[in-house]
């Protein structure tokens, strides 16, 4: 080769080196840039002031009426609105000076009630089963991450006390019971763990998965499964005792009253089971299936959305009325408090209902309305399909 043509070709060679460098450079500060920019948009912050709460199940615990002692506004309007991941696994718990939501992305939020800031913001390595635990300085999450761990996070910081993983995803949403967290894996394992630092307490094989969050009457577990089946647990050792079939598979999560438990059946049926001996007092139809929780009041009766928007009451006997038909579709979103009803539609809107179905108010909003709004001393606290929380009052 001649001199020139190998000086030339060195000479090639040397800038396209030179210029993958400087590609990689530019690749590795676009890189830090971006992480810089991700870092600074929600940059942690320290919970400087953590009350004692508790909320031990899916809308706070077996009665599904954590705000049922809470009034709502006359004429709510928008104070702030902020988004947390996308869409919401469980109502938000609104409880002192905190709101604490987890989400379809995986994340676990904590921010100010008054101004809707962040303190904090955790992705998990899977969407939470059913609702994220609390029990005052700590948070319980189980996962359906494929190794379905059960992580416990610092309420002041977000950072983790221990986490545990059952090997299976999680399923039916976890149960708190004094120190101990009860949760189902996607093998039909039920694992009782302590919630200090994760210890198993017992484990048992169940004969299908959980379908729904269990509910912990007197010293036992009332489980409910893939295959319309009722079981009877033992909260202390896991021992099993004969179950029951259930006329439906689950269509929400079973509520307690007194000494009944409430399930919402497909397609379209409320059924009451009294306990211990699991027979069937009486069974409501409501003409469509239930999927947001039965409301229980405090003179016995019980509130029911239907998946067509439409709210029933249902009396002590099983005698179910209609009081209202809003339209369109709905999902969960019911939240009972002193005041009435709350109800969010698919179509993105809110409603105000009194207990005869009558409606004070209606908020729309522009996406829709699939979990219970939350209500704290005189605020609502509206969750959208989107991911966004507005505060209203």
């Amino acid at each position: 080769m001649p001199a020139e043509l190998s000086d030339f070709t060195d000479y090639g060679h040397r800038v396209r080196k030179l210029g993958a460098r400087l590609r990689s450079v530019n690749l590795g500060t676009s890189l830090i840039a971006t992480l810089t920019l991700s870092a600074c948009l929600h940059p942690a912050r320290p919970v400087t002031k953590v009350d004692d709460a508790v909320w031990s199940a899916t809308l706070g615990s077996a009665a599904r009426t954590p705000y049922i002692d809470e009034h709502v506004p006359a004429d709510p309007s928008i104070q702030w609105q902020e988004r947390f991941g996308r869409g919401y696994t469980d109502m938000p718990a609104v409880q002192g000076e905190l709101v604490i939501a987890s989400s379809t992305a995986k994340t676990v939020t904590v921010a100010n009630v008054r101004t809707g800031r962040r303190y904090w913001e955790r992705r998990l390595n899977g969407m939470i089963a059913g609702a994220l635990i609390r029990y005052n300085d700590r948070l319980y999450a189980a996962t359906q991450s494929r190794d379905g761990r059960v992580e416990a996070l610092l309420v002041s910081r977000g950072s983790h006390a221990w986490t545990v993983k059952m090997h299976a995803p999680a399923v039916g949403g976890a149960l708190l019971v004094d120190s101990t967290l009860f949760v189902g894996s996607e093998r039909a394992d039920l694992f009782a763990l302590h919630i200090g630092g994760g210890q198993q307490l017992w484990r048992v094989r169940l004969p299908a998965p959980l379908v729904a969050t269990p509910v912990a009457w007197g010293s036992d577990l009332f489980l409910l499964t893939v295959r319309d089946s009722l079981l009877r647990v033992e909260q202390s050792t896991g021992r099993q005792q004969p179950g029951i079939r259930i006329a439906g598979s689950s269509s929400a999560p079973m509520a307690l009253q007194g000494d009944r438990l409430l399930l919402p059946v497909h397609p379209g049926m409320l059924q009451a089971i009294h306990l211990p001996d699991m027979r069937l007092e009486w069974a409501a139809a409501v003409g469509a299936p239930i999927l947001a929780a039965p409301a229980l009041d405090t003179n016995g009766d019980v509130y029911v959305l239907t998946r067509t928007a439409e709210v029933w009451s249902i009396d002590d006997n099983g005698k179910a009325t209609r009081i209202a038909a809003l339209g369109g579709a709905a999902a969960s979103s019911m939240t009972l408090t002193t005041d009435g009803l709350l109800i969010g539609t698919l179509d993105g809107v809110a409603h105000m209902l009194r207990r005869d179905g009558t409606v004070l108010w209606t908020r729309s909003f522009t996406h829709s309305i699939r979990s219970p709004i939350a209500v704290s001393e005189g605020s609502l606290f509206v969750p959208l399909g989107n991911g966004g929380l507005v505060m209203l009052k």
